[in-house]
């Protein structure tokens, strides 16, 4: 089958080719692109007698025929050491005799998973990891889940009751009408586990209800708080809902008895939100005419976005006017981009749509090559340097060789080939050419215990875990110095002590808000430090800290004010004398500052102003920036060329840059050279040099600073960019200071030293700002030793409010200065991890390789930083903004806030396939949002514990699972080849049995893999995959095993369960039966069915009628939109689709229903939609 696309004057064609099994007509070839040697694949199958695939074999072409002589021949294969060459991969299955259930699964290095099923369900009563680590589960007698057990010994318990409004005996809530009517309670449990007898050792967290209204709808989620101080009070957060079953409003999480604040919503007619009023009555408003959405603040600053007809983004306009510019193929892939001042990025691919080329006109060009299946082999950069990459059968790295360095991993097993204990799955030991050596070890249930680092010497960190599953010590390289988190009942982080004088407390949370935001700690030395937090915003309003029991606040007292959209107004420093305030452009970009202190008075301002495109074009108190012109052939227009006026002492400095857009050489005197993954390699300047190591990701390791032949060297021992501080080590004629850092409540809050030449300890404590500043340091008695102060864009500046002109300011007391970062004193600049900052000018020294907003203009500037908004935002990788409208992260939170270095001891979060200008457009999106109709709350502790194998051990999950109500429906009409009569259960059953899979009571289900070709792709984090609990199943890349196990501990992801009819799907005869079984009438509502790759969805749209089966009048816009939603939800993607609608396409949603739209986003080839006016074949 050949897809062929026309847009833009150009023609795209896309092949893939299909055979089937003579005799059962099973699908057991498929061949992509059959005419390209160099993109041609082939997966093969082989089926049992029952049609389940038990292997799957995926290789290059190889010029074979097709089954058909003189038809569907492969290409031939690629010549000899071609880079689209891959070694085969085979996974396999074994299923139950009588094939229904998928006992067993094997990956590409035959690494197994066994599974068992409870029959009546066809769900699964347990799953064994390849680490031999099992995980159970028992179901009550309508199919829900009650109980799991963990190979650690915890577990999860679920409880499903009615409400007294039911006849049954919980308690529940009225929300504004909506009666509660059953909750759902998920509550973490310790050994002993019972799961024949159905018992437990008892609760070891905080439990999580959902309670449902007589409509199936989430009326409130209901957990409880911190219980540092006694008993926990219980936290809500509450949804309403209009007529028209859409959210018109859902409140912030808040305590039970104190006032709620609300976010209201208003829709048009189409359904679709066009107010919103958060708390504070801040609005939001959105405009639709057409393919133009305009969003507009509550500032009237308005962002407007046209579409095509495809649904891409063509102009973004901002609140200036200004216009961002792009254009697409006909596969959907970006083709260019260009600003509002003529800036032009253009991107290149081949025919599976992979980038092979970039010309961006800060980064240069650079291009990219794969092998056959999609993983990335060869990059080279715009200085014509070459990485080459190679990756074993389960598509992790294992390879990388760049000019700079060549690095190793070794996954599954230890470099020489002995076994790293229940580490199948994890990464063992990394191996750099330039004498890093990093060795993990693990424990029982493939938790991460240890970690070696060679780095000249050796370094070894570990990890101990209670019997809750959660991070108890942490034991430090370097000294015998070991840390113990103490935890609540309920799993909250209370103390940070010393593991071997328990008397010693380092930290202690006093009080958090219903979300989760600690409102006070006190330090070791008896520094008390109060947040207060708005609980209409969240944001930090006032930050006090002082003496235990003291209202003086000596150490801190600094209030904050904001404007609607969350920017700073004001800042007033009592304790240090000196007050600020602020004001912003209509994109939301600092203009002004205006300073008094007691060194500075009157007031002082400093204005800034921009180009449309995010430059800095000139600073009041330095003077004017000048760029490269803009234009379609414009070299680094975002990177500053020289500038006019003094910056340092310096008067009118100049920029140079090499081809990858890396600051070379300041005329001032400062020369830099860089490594191939562009990071400094080292910095020459007339006060000394400096020279940097890398590991294998890419992370520093090891800083030397040459002053006259004079050395100071640094190792850092930290968990990766942004993520935290662990251990330093500094080491100069003076002797070796060891620096222990301390972390509770989700940030660094001190450090304990110990000098080698006294063997003397020190402690420090810090005190933060909004923006995660150190600001004041105290000692281990309370005094402060130190006051620092800094300028919006991150230069030091005197506490009092006055100007550090020369630069000659540095702190005395930690190198740890603005947003957390390590102020590099010697040179004047700042270590962002990813990237070099220049504090001075407010500008990056190297081109960030991320676009993390692509529909933001500012988002282009790779040299801005935070969109040139300092005060609501940092960057704590160096590559991407966070914003910062609240201090620190929400605290506490079981191991994980505490000091959970387990990111450090595996390295797992980093991305060791991520290069440097690759995947550059894109960025982070839009981030997570809950399905419509879902509250949510923060997770507390209790579920963020580590289980076995690593994983994340959730304890939220809802009953209904998959997709609310339509999970509910979707299994319900499974029914359709069968007797339906299980549908007119009681009406209480029908209710409540919202878990249960009432085809199962059919003997209808059975397991499959779905259509697919193993997933290898090249840029694939495996490793964190298996970290967050994807074990096996996520090495055979076949599916998610059933609707809500993905979070369960040691066995991770397996193969998809699949609703199958007992006979074949009779398209709109069936559905016609469904309505039936529905209660609905002709002409009520719609049903529709789509079916991907063999997976299959159900929709309803009842338009507003009641419906049998105790379920609620659904009223989602289109069943039509609802199946794809689903699909999207489930990972369905690629290939071709069925739908089939039980009434003519939506008119309203444009042509063909808005159906092409909505494939596209699945990747499909085509789509056969059957309605009654009949059949016709879309091709996105």
């Amino acid at each position: 089958m050949a897809a062929v696309q026309e847009a833009h004057a150009a023609t795209l064609t896309r092949t893939l080719v299909y055979e089937y099994d003579a005799d059962s007509g099973q699908l057991n070839k498929e061949v992509v692109e059959p005419d390209d040697s160099k993109l041609c694949v082939v997966t093969t199958y082989e089926l049992d007698s029952y049609g389940n695939r038990k292997g799957a074999t995926t290789r290059n072409c190889d010029g074979s025929a097709g089954s058909v002589p003189g038809t569907n021949s492969e290409a031939a294969p690629p010549p000899a050491a071609d880079l689209a060459l891959f070694t085969k991969r085979t996974v396999g299955a074994t299923f139950s005799s009588d094939g229904r259930f998928a006992t067993g699964s094997s990956n590409a290095l035959s690494q197994s998973e066994s599974r068992a099923f409870d029959g009546r369900f066809g769900l699964p009563t347990s799953v064994t990891s390849p680490n031999s680590l099992t995980t159970y589960w028992a179901y009550d007698d309508l199919g829900r889940k009650i109980l799991e057990k963990r190979s650690d010994g915890n577990g999860t318990h679920w409880a499903y009751e009615y409400c007294t409004s039911a006849a049954g005996p919980a308690t529940c809530p009225t929300i504004a009408g909506a009666v509660g009517t059953y909750v759902v309670t998920a509550t973490p449990v310790k050994a002993p586990i019972d799961l024949t007898a159905r018992t437990h050792g008892g609760a070891n967290g905080a439990y999580s209800k959902i309670y449902y209204d007589t409509l199936a709808r989430p009326i409130r989620v209901q957990t409880q708080g911190y219980d540092g101080g006694g008993a926990a009070a219980d936290i809500y957060q509450d949804t309403e809902y209009n007529t028209l079953n859409q959210i018109s409003r859902q409140s912030r999480p808040y305590y039970a008895g104190a006032a709620a604040y609300w976010t209201k919503k208003d829709y048009d007619l189409m359904g679709r939100v066009i107010l919103e009023t958060q708390p504070d009555a801040s609005k939001t408003k959105v405009t639709y005419a057409g393919l133009v959405t305009t969003v507009t603040n509550d500032k009237n600053q308005d962002s407007t976005e046209t579409r095509n007809a495809a649904g891409q983004v063509v102009t973004v306009k901002d609140a200036y006017g200004k216009t961002l510019s792009k254009t697409w193929d006909p596969h959907g892939n970006l083709l260019t981009t260009t600003d509002a001042m003529g800036n032009v990025v253009k991107l290149e691919y081949d025919n599976k749509g992979r980038q092979t080329n970039m010309k961006d006109p800060d980064l240069g060009s650079w291009f990219y090559d794969y092998n056959a299946l999609g993983e990335l082999v060869k990059q080279k950069d715009a200085k014509a340097q070459i990485t080459t990459m190679t990756y074993d059968l389960l598509g992790r790295l294992i390879t990388k060789v760049e000019p700079s360095l060549t690095s190793n991993w070794y996954h599954d097993k230890y470099k020489d080939g002995s076994a790293c204990d229940k580490g199948i799955g994890r990464t063992c030991e990394v191996v750099s050419n330039n004498g890093y050596v990093r060795k993990h070890g693990y424990d029982l249930y493939g938790r991460p215990v240890t970690t070696t680092s060679t780095i000249g010497s050796n370094f070894t960190a570990g990890l101990s875990y209670n019997a809750d599953g959660r991070v108890e010590t942490l034991t430090y390289p370097g000294s015998s110095l070991k840390l113990k988190n103490v935890y609540t009942p309920l799993g909250y982080l209370k103390q940070v002590i010393n593991a071997d004088t328990p008397s010693s407390v380092y930290w202690k949370a006093d009080a958090m808000d219903a979300e989760g935001h600690l409102t006070q700690q006190t330090t070791g030395n008896l520094i008390t430090t109060v947040n207060t937090i708005d609980p209409k915003t969240g944001r930090l309003k006032a930050t006090k800290a002082g003496a235990s029991g003291s209202t003086t606040y000596a150490v801190q007292n600094v209030d904050y004010d904001y404007d609607t959209l969350g920017n700073l107004k004001t800042s007033s420093d009592t304790a240090a004398g000196a007050s600020a305030s602020y004001t912003y452009d209509s994109l939301n970009r600092l203009k002004t500052e205006t300073r008094l202190g007691t060194a500075v008075a009157p007031a002082q301002t400093i204005t800034w102003y921009y180009n449309d495109i995010g430059n800095v074009t000139n600073r009041s108190d330095i003077g004017s920036y000048a760029y490269t012109v803009s234009g379609p052939s414009s070299v680094r227009p975002h990177a500053i060329s020289s500038l006019v006026g003094t910056v340092n002492g310096a008067s009118s400095p100049s920029y140079l840059y090499d081809a990858n857009g890396n600051l070379t050489r300041v005329s001032t005197g400062r020369t830099m050279a860089w490594t191939s993954f562009n990071k400094v390699q080292n910095i020459i300047q007339a006060n000394g040099s400096l020279a940097y190591l890398y590991d294998a990701e890419g992370e520093r390791v090891k800083e030397t600073y040459n002053q006259s032949g004079v050395l100071r060297t640094t190792v850092y021992l930290n968990p990766g960019a942004g993520a935290g501080l662990f251990y330093e080590e500094e080491s100069s004629p003076a002797g070796t200071k060891k620096k222990h850092y301390l972390s509770a409540g989700g940030t660094t809050i001190g450090v304990l030293t110990l000098n080698t030449a006294t063997n003397a300890w020190t402690t420090q404590y810090w005190h933060k700002d909004l923006l995660g500043s150190t600001v004041v340091v105290t000692d281990e008695v309370g005094a402060v030793t130190e006051r620092l102060s800094y300028e919006p864009f991150g230069k030091r500046r005197k506490v009092d409010g006055g100007t550090d002109l020369l630069a000659t300011l540095k702190g005395t007391t930690t190198r740890r200065g603005f947003t957390g970062h390590e102020m590099m004193e010697d040179v004047g600049l700042v270590n962002m991890n990813g990237r070099l900052y220049d504090p001075a000018i407010g500008r990056f020294l190297s081109a960030d390789p991320i676009v993390q907003a692509p529909g933001n203009m500012q988002s282009y500037n790779r040299y801005a930083y935070v969109w040139n908004n300092p005060l609501a935002g940092t960057d704590p990788s160096g590559y991407q903004l966070e914003t910062t409208y609240v201090y620190g992260t929400r605290g506490g939170g079981g191991g994980s806030n505490g000091f959970d270095y387990s990111g450090y001891l595996t390295q797992l979060n980093r991305d060791a396939s991520k290069n440097y200008g690759r995947g550059g457009y894109g960025g982070s999106g839009a981030g997570y949002r809950p399905p419509s109709g879902v509250a949510l709350v923060p997770l507390k502790p209790s579920s963020q514990a580590l289980g076995p194998d690593g994983s994340t051990a959730t304890t939220t999950s809802p009953v209904l699972g998959k997709g609310g109500l339509l999970g509910f429906i979707n299994d319900a009409m499974a029914c359709f080849s069968g007797d339906c009569s299980v549908l007119s259960l009681p009406g209480d059953a029908r209710s409540l049995s919202s878990g249960a899979k009432f085809g199962t009571l059919l003997g209808e289900y059975k397991w499959d893999l779905p259509t697919l070709i193993p997933v290898v792709g090249g840029l694939y984090d495996y490793s964190k995959a298996a970290s967050q609990g994807d074990g096996a199943g996520m090495l055979l890349a076949i599916g998610t095993i059933g609707l809500d196990l993905g979070t369960a501990g040691s066995t991770g992801t397996a193969a998809r369960m699949e609703l199958r009819a007992a006979k074949a799907f009779d398209g709109l005869a069936d559905l016609a039966k469904f309505r039936a079984g529905l209660g609905l009438k002709a002409g009520e509502g719609t049903l529709a069915r789509l079916e991907v790759n063999g997976q299959v969805f159900y929709g309803i749209n009842a338009h507003g009628q009641p419906v049998t089966m105790g379920v609620n009048a659904i009223t989602r816009t289109h069943a039509e939109a609802d199946v794809f939603q689903q699909a999207l939800n489930a990972g369905a993607r690629d290939g071709n689709a069925t739908l089939h609608v039980d009434r003519a396409l939506c008119a309203a949603c444009g042509q063909n229903g808005g159906v092409r739209s909505m494939a596209r986003q699945l990747g499909l080839n085509e789509v056969t939609v059957i309605t009654p006016q009949g059949t016709k074949i879309i091709r996105p």
